[in-house]
């Protein structure tokens, strides 16, 4: 948090929304950003694409699927990792999960921002 003090259009959010809330949300946003190690569905990353909001998420689990499909669509590259079970959750060993290419996300928040508004 300390790396986002000084800038105010930042908001780090740590409340329990209803879900009106969160459909609000989603739609006065400029962009949705998840940089998931395993999302699942990804219902928030559906439900943005839905909204037209520009979407960037790793392009892994089932949004790898069905975001395609999305004119607003942007899948960061990744590579897979060994997931640590530090606090013993599993019984079976070796599962992986993706590590986001920061640099792409980076890149595809840039290109998001240009369409956006027009500068580059």
């Amino acid at each position: 948090m300390e790396l986002v003090h000084p800038h105010e259009n930042i908001i780090f959010i740590d409340t329990d929304y209803s879900g009106d809330e969160i459909a609000s949300l989603q739609h006065a946003c400029d962009v949705f950003l998840s940089l998931h190690r395993s999302e699942g569905y990804g219902l928030n990353i559906h439900e943005a694409l839905l909204c037209g909001k520009p979407t960037i998420a790793t392009d892994w689990s089932a949004n790898s699927e069905y975001g395609p499909a999305f004119e607003n669509y942007r899948g960061v590259t990744y590579r897979l990792v060994r997931y640590r079970d530090w606090l013993a959750h599993y019984e079976e060993k070796g599962f992986w999960w993706a590590d986001a290419n920061l640099d792409h996300a980076s890149d595809e928040l840039r290109s998001a921002y240009a369409t956006a508004t027009g500068i580059r």
